[in-house]
This record gives structure tokens, sequence and C-alpha cells, in this order.
């Protein structure tokens, strides 16, 4: 009985360490050099069959040689191919990229919902000009399947060195976590540079796709020696736009001389909100895009 006992302990950690082994997966590998900003690399939907909500997924850069000026500036933007009325695709996360970066960069997201319905019918695109790409890969995380993903609802590692960079949070992340008036968004960030570093919010027009920033909530005072995170009280202002598709495709937070690790949600009592569980998505969901 005791040599049964061993021995499903040990079963179990043999099949923890081949999960763990089988969860880091290459979508795509080779040396794709992204010269100008009609080069890309395309991933149909089928080669993202396997990746699953909670998953992270990181494109690997290097040898940059654009030097940030006009004529060469040295950008990665990693996208779906969605195909929304006049909309030719979905931006998901955006870098600009240092022209003196030596070795190479990694650009990491997790597949949320929306990233994830978005990755099963229409591919993803990573797009750039002045960087090589040499794989993108996907990996299994403690989030991997788990339905109560609700901590954050957008998590990554995006250098911000211009305001051109940006994260979205789509309108579907707001459903899913059911956040309202009167609520909390909490910004965690790192200093990279002591150049004036700042975050700035607004969102993405349903309309024509323009980039529309909440003027009054622009903050460019970030003490340059801080690492932390600001919270952003969602006002009826922000939830009227944010909380609706005919108005806003996205929130977008875009930042300066920063890295912007995780958003989260709390209720004005300071308690963490809760993702909603089994949410089925529809393709319905988009049709006011």
């Amino acid at each position: 009985m005791k040599n049964n006992k061993y021995f499903k302990c040990f079963l179990f950690l043999f099949l923890m360490l081949i999960s763990s082994v089988a969860g880091a997966r290459n979508l795509w590998k080779g040396k794709m050099v992204l010269q100008n900003w009609n080069d890309h690399i395309v991933l149909l939907s089928g080669a993202l069959r396997n990746v699953s909500f909670g998953d992270k997924i990181t494109v690997t850069i290097t040898d940059v040689t654009g030097t940030g000026g006009v004529d060469d500036y040295p950008i990665v933007v990693v996208k779906t191919s969605t195909k929304f009325k006049n909309i030719d695709d979905w931006p998901l996360i955006a870098t600009t990229l240092n022209g003196l970066l030596h070795g190479q960069k990694e650009l990491e997201f997790y597949v949320t919902y929306d990233i994830l319905e978005m990755l099963r019918k229409y591919g993803l695109i990573v797009q750039g000009a002045f960087c090589t790409i040499t794989s993108v890969d996907v990996v299994s995380t403690k989030y991997s399947h788990d339905g109560d993903f609700a901590d954050a609802i957008w998590m990554g590692n995006v250098p911000f060195q211009y305001w051109a960079n940006y994260v979205l949070v789509p309108n579907l992340q707001w459903q899913l976590s059911g956040a309202k008036a009167g609520d909390v968004m909490r910004i965690k960030y790192e200093v990279t540079a002591d150049e004036e570093p700042g975050i700035k919010l607004g969102y993405l027009s349903s309309k024509d796709w323009s980039w529309i920033d909440f003027d009054k909530f622009v903050n460019d005072s970030i003490p340059a020696d801080k690492n932390g995170y600001i919270d952003i009280p969602l006002t009826d202002e922000f939830m009227d736009v944010w909380g609706h598709y005919d108005k806003c495709h996205s929130a977008l937070i875009r930042g300066r001389h920063v890295n912007i690790t995780t958003i989260l949600l709390y209720d004005k009592n300071g308690k963490e909100l809760r993702r909603k569980k089994n949410l089925k998505i529809v393709e319905a969901t988009y049709d006011n895009l």
C-alpha cells in the first residue's frame, strides 16, 4: 500500500514534468528580416489551434538596424488579420526598438479570451521594420486552461520608449471583468529611463480606428527611480466610452520610458474583480466594429 502511494506520487511528478516540457511550443522559427513596413510573418489560424487561454506568446527580435530617425524607425507590431468592415487588422501590442540594441529582445503577451478568439479565427501577423524576427513561441503558464484568470485584464512585457508604443484592452475584457463606474484600474509599470517617463490613457474609435486620448488623465510625472503602479478611477466618462462597442473598440494605454506589465481591476473597496467564468464568446460580440 505504501509502495503504491509512492508510485502515484512519482507518476504525478513525472506527468507534471512532461507537461511542462511539452508546454513550450515553437509556432515559427527562422530568420525573417523586416526591412520595411510591407515585410511581415503570417501564421494561419491552423498553426494556432493548440494555443490555449492563459498561454504566453513570445516574439524574439534581433539585429535592430534602424536608428530611430524618420527614415529608419525600427518597430514591431503583433496583430491579427481581421476584416472588420473597413478595418484590415486588429493590433494587439506594438513596440519601438532601440537602434543600439545588441543581442535579442523578447516581446511577450498572455492569451486572454478576446485574443484567443481572434487567433483562432484570423491567425497572427508579426509586422515591422529595421529588425529581424527569429522565432514565435508559445508556452503554457499557470494561467493556461484556467477559467478564473481574473487577476488581470492584460498581462505582458512591453517596454515603451515612445508614445507610439501601446497595449490594448478590448471591450470584451471589460465584459469578462464586470467592471463598472466607481471601480479602479491599476496599471503596474517599471521605469526604464529617467527621461520624463509617463503613461497616457485613451481609446481606439470604432468608426475610424483613430487614437483618442483622455487628456486630463495624462500622467507625465512618474518618479524616475520608482517602479510601482498608478490607480485610475473608472468614471462615468471612462465607462461610457470604453464599455460601448459603437464608440470604442479598445481601451488604449500608451507609455514612454516605462514597461507596463499588468493591468488589474478593483472595486471601490479594494477587492480584486474576478473574471466571469465560462462566458460563451460568440462572433456577434464584434458585429458593431
